[in-house]
């Protein structure tokens, strides 16, 4: 995920919001420099928004939902996660600051705010995805564009 988003930093003109939000999560799990671009995998049963392997997107789910529980249990995989966690914040606030710059998004929220919400959400499509063995990344992607205020 952190690889994507610095990717996506690295781009000319980032995409939109909700573009950006299926493109970084359909790879999780890939190896870096795979997945991402929407390829039309077939997702009749796992998560809809085009993930380059489903299965693979489910296993990782679910990996970082049981990384995530364990995190009380280990002090040293704790602060990895923390810092994982805050280097991901870190490429949100400064995609959304240029996604405000360039009207992509235009909220009343800050810009840390903002990359807060995109971040919580972001979370929260893995931890469907690992619960309920399904989510809608194009659905999700397109909601936190509206929520945010997605320009045209």
């Amino acid at each position: 995920m952190l690889d994507r988003l610095r990717g996506l930093a690295q781009e000319r003109r980032p995409p939109s919001l909700g573009d950006a939000f299926v493109g970084v999560l359909q790879g999780v799990g890939a190896p870096s420099g795979v997945g991402g671009t929407g390829s039309g995998s077939d997702v009749s049963d796992g998560c809809v928004g085009e993930p380059e392997d489903p299965a693979l997107f489910d296993f990782s789910a679910r990996l970082a939902v049981s990384v995530w529980a364990e995190r009380t249990r280990d002090p040293h995989l704790a602060a990895l996660l923390d810092d994982n966690y805050k280097a991901i914040r870190t490429e949100l606030v400064g995609l959304v600051q240029r996604w405000m710059a360039e009207r992509v998004i235009d909220t009343p929220l800050s810009v840390e705010e903002a990359a807060e919400v995109i971040q919580h959400v972001a979370f929260g499509v893995l931890a469907e995805q690992a619960i309920l063995g399904r989510c809608d990344l194009a659905a999700a992607g397109r909601q936190l564009g509206a929520l945010l205020g997605q320009g045209a």
